[in-house]
């Protein structure tokens, strides 16, 4: 486990943490894993690892908005082609109607 969520889970659990002389209460003052793994190679390899990893899983929530994206802008461009050929065969209708009187 990354030391951020290790310190994140100490917060939750109602506590405050240390780390490298630093005391922490709140979520929002944990900086981010690449600072926390500075100076323990280590510690900065899991870093790398884990952000790797989200930067995959927020590519692949990105990729599945835009694959939607992309079918509801195709859904309504076939119902703007429907709604326009509709109107255009009333409108070629008109005319004829008025023809036969």
């Amino acid at each position: 486990m990354s030391v951020k969520k290790e310190l994140e889970n100490i917060i939750k659990s109602g506590k405050s943490a240390f780390h490298k002389g630093v005391h922490y209460t709140e979520l929002e003052e944990i900086p981010s894993e690449s600072e926390l793994s500075k100076g323990d190679a280590k510690q900065e390899e899991e870093a790398r690892k884990s952000i790797k990893a989200e930067l995959r899983r927020l590519s692949d929530e990105l990729a599945m908005l835009d694959d939607e994206k992309a079918a509801s802008e195709a859904h309504a461009s076939k119902a703007s082609a429907k709604s326009t050929e509709s109107k255009s065969s009333d409108k070629e209708a008109a005319p004829k109607a008025e023809e036969s009187k």
